[in-house]
């Protein structure tokens, strides 16, 4: 069930193209093309297969949200890390 859901939104997520959508997912979300390809591996692949978090997943939907809003999800991303960064820099001073 989640593979199939995870590769389905990952190709909206991707404009409806499969080829890049791992790589895209794994931008948005900030972790690595392992982990979202093993949470849209198949049934075959017990090795590979790792079960999304909670957070993750809320996260994963929550972008798709936006998207399907026609929310520009990079410009997102961006200000996400403009405001990381500014907060993580505060608790350094």
């Amino acid at each position: 069930m989640q593979a199939g859901a995870v590769r389905r939104v990952a190709q909206a997520l991707n404009g409806g193209k499969a080829r890049g959508r791992t790589a895209r997912v794994a931008k948005l979300m900030g972790t690595s093309i392992a982990t979202v390809r093993s949470w849209g591996a198949d049934g075959g692949s017990e090795g590979r297969k790792r079960q999304m978090s909670p957070t993750a997943r809320r996260l994963l939907f929550l972008l798709l949200a936006l998207h399907e809003q026609g929310h520009d999800l990079d410009e997102w991303r961006r200000v996400a890390r403009r405001l990381e960064q500014s907060y993580l820099q505060r608790d350094d001073d």
